[in-house]
């Protein structure tokens, strides 16, 4: 290990917390290279120029890093707060993860099982060891499409969605054909939790097309839809009515929003299919798309997302085994299938004979 980021929400308490933990790691460590935000620099609570003047050598080798220049060989990162901070160092790390070591100091913590208190056990530990214990979470990979060419008598003509050729087909299977509209790539990402696809603030219910393997399913009729991994289905899928799904599973789990609909139930597909969200051409409004709660996107008539398991996992460090970290997760963090116990009967409260 020779180059450390350490991602942190930049609060007062967090910005102290950060700086003791590359001051100790640089002290510790005289090959080791550590970059903190940039906004630390000049922050009060992280004193820089004081350590400057205190410490030079170390100053030399304490590095700060932005979106916009970001180290590209990293081989450790640690973040220090809550999941959320886990989900925005995933969205900083778009290809290649390096291993994940996540420190709670936020709210929840399902993806944060390190005590802080023992930073520097735990961080002395993973430098110093050959080997580390990590799970290779699955992400997806996202990418949106958006219609480029004004297709107004396939839309106007189209009047069943599950009917081929529909502009959802259209657009991406026959984009040099007649009667097909033009798609433009605008942005890949992938995704930690979930992608959501929702109604924003239109009034009307968000009408999306479902396909999975270029077969239509169902046309959705919704606030919207969640498209989650394993390791987002303790998340907003969760408070949609999704299922938990072990963090170690290949898997795609699709769940309506609000659906106007008494037969809806949430979906478990494999990680190896590809999925497809097409805004149909009846659709009343638009839709809006967000990845892990960042970078939202509205999509027109005719656009389209694509989901595939991304070829780029996230490994997050286990402080213990991966399931014992996830059931101790849903324990604490949820209070899962917790209630008062059931009093036993007693021998005189009733007539055994």
């Amino acid at each position: 290990v020779t180059t450390i980021v350490i991602v942190t929400k930049p609060t007062p308490e967090l910005v102290k917390h950060t700086k003791l933990v590359a001051v100790w790691l640089l002290e510790k460590y005289k090959n080791l290279t550590v970059y903190v935000g940039d906004t630390f620099k000049q922050n009060p609570a992280f004193s820089y120029e004081t350590l400057s003047a205190e410490s030079p050598t170390i100053v030399d080798r304490l590095k700060f890093w932005s979106r916009q220049d970001f180290p590209e060989c990293v081989d450790l990162a640690v973040t220090l707060g809550g999941d959320g901070t886990v989900l925005y160092t995933s969205l900083l790390f778009q290809r290649k993860v390096p291993p994940i070591l996540s420190f709670h100091l936020g709210s929840l913590g399902f993806l944060t099982v390190f005590n802080f208190g023992q930073f520097q056990e735990t961080l002395g530990h993973i430098i110093d060891s050959q080997s580390i214990h990590a799970n290779l979470r699955m992400r997806i990979k996202c990418t949106v499409y958006k219609r480029i060419t004004n297709c107004v008598s396939d839309i106007e003509n189209l009047t069943d969605p599950s009917s081929e050729p529909s502009i959802c087909n259209l657009c991406l299977d026959d984009p040099v054909g007649e009667n097909s509209c033009s798609l433009s790539k605008c942005g890949v990402h992938h995704v930690l939790n979930e992608l959501v696809v929702d109604r924003g603030a239109n009034p009307n219910m968000v009408m999306l097309e479902l396909f999975v393997d270029n077969t239509h399913l169902t046309t959705i009729l919704a606030d919207g839809l969640v498209i989650a991994t394993a390791t987002g289905s303790t998340a907003y899928s969760l408070s949609a009515g999704g299922s938990l799904i072990h963090p170690e599973m290949c898997a795609i789990l699709v769940t309506q929003i609000c659906p106007h609909t008494l037969t809806c139930r949430p979906m478990v597909i494999p990680g190896y299919k590809e999925l497809r969200i097409c805004v149909p051409p009846q659709a009343r409004s638009t839709a809006w798309a967000s990845f892990d709660g960042h970078h939202r996107v509205e999509l027109n008539r005719g656009d389209s997302i694509t989901i595939t398991a991304s070829n780029y996992p996230l490994p997050s460090i286990c402080k213990d085994d991966q399931s014992i970290d996830w059931f101790n997760g849903l324990r604490k963090v949820l209070n899962w299938n917790e209630r008062q116990r059931q009093k036993p009967f007693h021998s005189d409260s009733w007539d055994i004979e």
